[in-house]
């Protein structure tokens, strides 16, 4: 095993040597991709050590806890659905529902789902952990009540009938503590990065900036990348102004150069 790593590293270390001997390194389209890259590696690192420094204390955890678990009850149901491929599949078993047939029969007999060998039974679960609109047809039941109409979610078209519910207590903290620290720590980057957020606001505002401003020097430029121009058309309606979600005002020929434009639009995509 060892003796093999060894041999793969050797691989990648000589077929990177020839790509860089050859050029292959400097087309202009590499360079925007090791950019991406090195800006993502970064951006990373620098997140984390972020977090590293300043982890959630007890008192916070503690604080998020009761925020939004302690003293409140959350409602278990425990349904059974029959899921099939169509809308009209679907409303057959509705209509069988109606003149008597047994549910759990008809899942059995019908149902795509996994849960059919139970007869359509799912269990006891909470709302969150179903599709949404699953989640919220099953609210709406009282108990022993079917979906008159069939419900559609990414998996198919389901009818689902409410076998029971009930209120439980929320879990102890132990339990949870990893997704409270996560929700934390989310809080915490969005804060750090919306402080950094302004400064560049600042320093992009004029068109004219250089990519220099972000310590992109020369020597991280290709040399045979073409010189930032003032216009480039047909990249974007409406000329070489990128999708800018954060008003940065960045011409997209120094995006590109930079390597943040996929950064940018993957931060507006998480943020919005």
């Amino acid at each position: 095993m060892h003796r093999a790593i060894v041999e793969e590293l050797v691989n990648i270390v000589l077929v990177t040597q020839e790509s860089e001997r050859n050029g292959f390194t400097e087309k202009p389209e590499m360079q925007a991709d090791l950019a991406i890259i090195r800006t993502n590696f970064i951006t990373n690192a620098a997140i984390s050590d972020h977090l590293a420094s300043s982890p959630p204390s007890e008192s916070a955890i503690k604080a998020e806890y009761q925020n939004h678990y302690a003293n409140t009850l959350a409602t278990q149901y425990r349904a059974r659905h029959i899921l099939l491929k169509s809308d009209r599949q679907a409303s057959d078993m509705v209509d069988e529902l109606e003149e008597g047939a047994n549910f759990a029969l008809l899942a059995e007999k019908h149902s795509i789902d996994p849960s059919a060998d139970q007869g359509g039974d799912l269990g006891w679960f909470l709302p969150e952990q179903m599709v949404p609109s699953f989640a919220a047809a099953v609210a709406r039941l009282e108990k022993g009540q079917y979906t008159d109409k069939p419900i559609r979610t990414q998996f198919g078209w389901h009818v689902i009938k409410l076998e029971d519910q009930r209120q439980v207590p929320p879990p102890p903290l132990e339990q949870v503590r990893e997704q409270l620290v996560s929700q934390i720590q989310k809080r915490q980057v969005n804060e750090f990065i919306n402080a950094l957020r302004c400064a560049p606001r600042r320093m992009w505002r004029s068109r004219s900036s250089s990519p220099l401003l972000l310590g992109q020097g020369p020597q991280h430029m290709s040399p045979r990348h073409p010189p930032a121009r003032d216009h480039m058309p047909g990249l974007y309606p409406g000329g070489n102004v990128a999708p800018d979600p954060f008003g940065l005002q960045i011409p997209h020929e120094h995006m590109k150069a930079l390597g943040i434009e996929h950064q940018l639009l993957q931060a507006a995509a998480h943020l919005g």
